[in-house]
């Protein structure tokens, strides 16, 4: 089941190298290692739509509409790198150049 969740980049020093500092639908931070970006699909779709005003909402709600260094650094969220999420369907040739052989397994075995 997919539980909506706002990314808020990546969490330093802890975990993984690819956990990342995820706000809760109740407010709260937590550091997840798995997680994954809405599909495009699911950005146009309607429940969605509806399931991310909710979530809006209630970080409103929880946060207000203006954060405060003081409500930032209490999250560790000071300073933090500007990430955007991947998606596999916008690479292109300049991101990740083509391969000329395929890469297995089995690679460098020999």
């Amino acid at each position: 089941m997919l539980v909506l969740r706002k990314y808020l980049g990546p969490s330093i020093d802890v975990g993984p190298a690819m956990t990342a500092k995820i706000l809760t639908p109740t407010g709260k931070v937590v550091h997840c290692s798995t997680y994954r970006p809405l599909s495009p699909e699911e950005l146009v779709d309607p429940v969605k739509q509806d399931h991310m005003k909710a979530f809006l909402l209630m970080a409103e709600e929880q946060w207000g509409t203006c954060l405060v260094r003081r409500q930032l650094e209490e999250v560790g969220l000071i300073n933090m790198p500007d990430s955007q999420p991947y998606l596999e369907n916008q690479q292109t040739g300049k991101t990740f150049p083509a391969l000329e052989e395929e890469v297995t397994p089995e690679t460098g075995d020999k």
